[in-house]
């Protein structure tokens, strides 16, 4: 078994609506608004992130010579591998095609099939690896977070992303 961080999903496989208790269909219906309005969030952190892990990078391409000896260029140094970590993720797309596979894949033809009720239920494994994976992800930032928080105090975005990302781990369907 290779690293966590490099390991593949597990193979998508649906069942139709009608395989599961029709109590559940609630929980389900809630779980998708929550995982609607996750991504959403999750997508703007992670943007944010991006934006600011490009002006690190340059930062990092200017200075690396200068201050290569020096402590908080270390500091930095680490910041930078983090980020290219959580970036490396890509958290947003791993949760937002779990939302999509409750329609199948006739979304991909028809988008608007996207506004009606859902015709798919994901297999159990899929759900388990993006909450392992969103797990992962939030141990990443609270790694991240106490070292940049004590240089960094201003990076509002990894303090955004775990918020994003731990409405999604609460879904009681799974």
């Amino acid at each position: 078994m290779g690293p966590r961080r490099f390991q593949p999903p597990p193979p998508l496989v649906y069942s139709t609506r009608s395989s599961i208790d029709s109590e559940k269909h609630s929980d389900v219906d809630a779980a998708l608004k929550q995982l609607k309005t996750c991504t959403r969030r999750l997508q703007a952190a992670l943007s944010a992130h991006r934006t600011e892990l490009q002006v690190l990078e340059r930062l990092y391409y200017k200075g690396k010579n200068q201050h290569r000896q020096a402590l908080f260029w270390r500091r930095v140094e680490e910041t930078r591998k983090y980020g290219e970590r959580l970036n490396g993720m890509a958290m947003h797309e791993l949760v937002e095609a779990l939302r999509l596979s409750f329609w199948g894949d006739a979304w991909r033809e028809k988008p608007k099939l996207l506004r009606g009720p859902w015709t798919h239920v994901p297999n159990k494994e899929v759900g388990l690896h993006v909450l392992r994976r969103c797990s992962d992800c939030l141990s990443l930032i609270r790694k991240v977070s106490t070292p940049s928080e004590t240089n960094f105090s201003d990076n509002h975005t990894l303090k955004a992303v775990p918020r994003a990302i731990g409405q999604c781990i609460p879904v009681s369907y799974w």
